[in-house]
This record gives structure tokens, C-alpha cells and sequence, in this order.
């Protein structure tokens, strides 16, 4: 009898340890794998950069909460955020969103669009020196232009290659909108993103392109001066040679844009709490990714 008890006492003995191990481990795998918040969002590679910076900064604060962000274009964050596969699309373009009747526009920060070449382009100083009218870089982007020697000031008889964006983006938009085109009138050597213009600029010296300003400014290209009023003068707002230039008078500098976010309705809970952030705290941080702050600008 006494061996039956123990056997007993041992059973509950085990029983007892084997509660308070599921306990301890259940409660060990709620701490560890508590599932976080999740925020989506896409669009626009020129806004990317600054919406990740954003997003760790974010994170840093607020452990609990997961960011996700990618690419794609405008278009494509347009496109996430109306079929609600993003919280938040990032675009470029201001009219992308506001053409979509049930999506909010929110400025975000101000970018510019700089025109690019190669620094070893052999025709380099003539460039700086006399810029590029707005009137020539329609006839280079209408294809009726395809030779160096056909700019005014310049006589090298060298085949010009003009590149594009061949995705749907907000810079190409902009860019073409500032020549009084659509982005699909736009001729030239298509490649994808700000990046793919740039990477193409670095290797080919006689390629000529448009960036957003966060791509402009390296040691293996060169900004052209953009003359946006055809009046053949080069002022020293049209006259950009680094960051400062552009940011002390961005108002004012022929190509420039906002910077949107774009949310299906007024952003609500995590959505709108992490868009109040980036609009106050955040806007520290838009001048080391190479944009300009809402709250700094004229």
C-alpha cells in the first residue's frame, strides 16, 4: 500500500514539474515571440531612402512595432496603398495621389531634380560655365537632338546619349512636366530608378541624365546648371554645386518637389502615430539623406 502511495505521490510529483515547465515555457515563448505590429509601405525610390531612415530611427523608440519598406515607384505605391497592400505608398508626385479620390496627400519633405553628366565628359567647362536652357533639353528629350555639337556654345561633334527613367516615377514625371511633356513623350536610353541614370551617367562620358538631388552629388558626376527661363544667364539660384546651394534656396530652384506620403483615408493608430513622428522628431534627419526638411524651408 505504502509502495502504491509513493508510486502515486510520484506520478503527481511529475505531473506537478511537467504544469510548471509548460507554464514557464509557454509564458518564455509569449515573451520571445509576441507578435509585432506590422506597417507597410512602398512606392517612390526617391522617398525610400528617407522612409528607412525614418523607420529605424522609429524602431529604435518603439521595440514593438515592425517596419517594412520597399521600392517600386511611385505607381506602385499609389497602387499598394489603394489595394491595401501598404499603410503608407510613397510618391513622388503629387498628382499620382490626388488623382485617386479616396487617398490623402501628406508632404513629407522637398527633393529637387538636378541634371547630371560625367566628370570626365570632355566638354565639362563649357557646361558648367553656360548650363543647359530648358528649351535644349526639350529637343534632346523629343529625340530631335542627339548630337553635342547641336547645343549652342558647344562644337564637339560627339553623339549625345540622353537617358530616362523606364519605370513610372515621380522624377520622371516631374522632369518631363518641367519640359512641358508627359512622361511617356520622353525619348532616350531608358533605365530603371535614380540609380540605374546615375550608374549609366558613371559610365558612359558622354551620357547626359536627371537625378533626384539625394543621387546628384558624387565625386563621379557633375551637376549641369539647369537655365529654367531660357533668358541664357545662369543666376545663382539655377547655379547648384553642392548641397547647401540647393537647400539655402530650394524654393526657388527650377525643378523642385515635394515628397509625399499617401494613405487610404486620415491616417489612423500605428499609421498615424509613426506619420506625426516623421512630420515633428523625424524632420531631423532629412538633411543627412540628402533632402530638405518641411519645417526648414522658405
Amino acid at each position: 500500500m505504502e509502495e502504491m502511495k509513493e508510486k502515486g505521490m510520484g506520478k503527481i510529483g511529475i505531473l506537478l514539474v511537467i504544469v510548471i515547465i509548460i507554464t514557464i515555457v509557454g509564458t518564455g515563448f509569449t515573451l520571445v515571440f509576441a507578435e509585432k505590429e506590422t506597417l507597410k509601405i512602398s512606392g517612390s525610390t526617391t522617398v525610400r531612402p528617407l522612409a528607412r531612415k525614418w523607420r529605424n530611427e522609429f524602431m529604435k523608440e518603439n521595440p514593438n512595432i515592425r517596419i517594412s519598406v520597399k521600392g517600386g515607384g511611385s505607381g506602385q505605391g499609389v497602387s499598394d496603398v489603394k489595394g491595401g497592400l501598404s499603410n503608407i505608398g510613397m510618391s513622388s508626385s503629387k498628382t499620382l495621389v490626388t488623382k485617386e479620390n479616396d487617398l490623402v496627400l501628406h508632404l513629407m519633405a522637398y527633393d529637387a531634380i538636378l541634371l547630371i553628366v560625367n566628370e570626365k565628359n570632355p566638354i565639362l567647362n563649357i557646361l558648367k560655365e553656360n548650363g543647359i536652357k530648358q528649351s535644349t533639353l526639350q529637343k534632346i528629350y523629343s529625340g530631335k537632338t542627339t548630337n553635342w555639337k547641336d547645343i549652342p556654345g558647344i562644337e564637339r561633334n560627339q553623339t549625345l546619349f540622353n537617358y530616362k527613367r523606364s519605370d513610372k516615377s515621380g522624377t520622371g514625371e516631374v522632369f518631363a512636366g518641367f519640359l512641358r511633356m508627359t512622361q511617356g513623350e520622353l525619348e532616350g536610353i531608358g533605365v530603371h530608378g535614380n540609380l540605374g541614370i546615375k550608374e549609366a551617367i558613371i559610365s558612359n562620358k558622354w551620357g547626359i541624365g536627371f537625378v533626384g538631388a539625394k543621387y546628384a552629388f558624387d565625386n563621379s558626376i557633375e551637376v549641369i546648371p539647369l537655365d529654367g527661363n531660357n533668358d541664357g544667364e545662369i543666376t545663382d539660384y539655377e547655379r547648384i554645386e553642392n548641397f547647401n546651394d540647393l537647400t539655402s534656396d530650394i524654393e526657388n530652384y527650377p525643378i523642385q518637389r515635394g515628397l509625399y506620403f499617401a494613405t487610404k483615408g486620415e491616417p489612423t493608430g500605428m499609421t498615424g502615430t509613426f506619420m506625426e513622428w516623421c512630420k515633428n522628431e523625424g524632420q531631423s534627419y532629412i538633411s543627412e539623406i540628402g533632402y530638405v526638411p518641411i519645417t526648414g524651408s522658405r
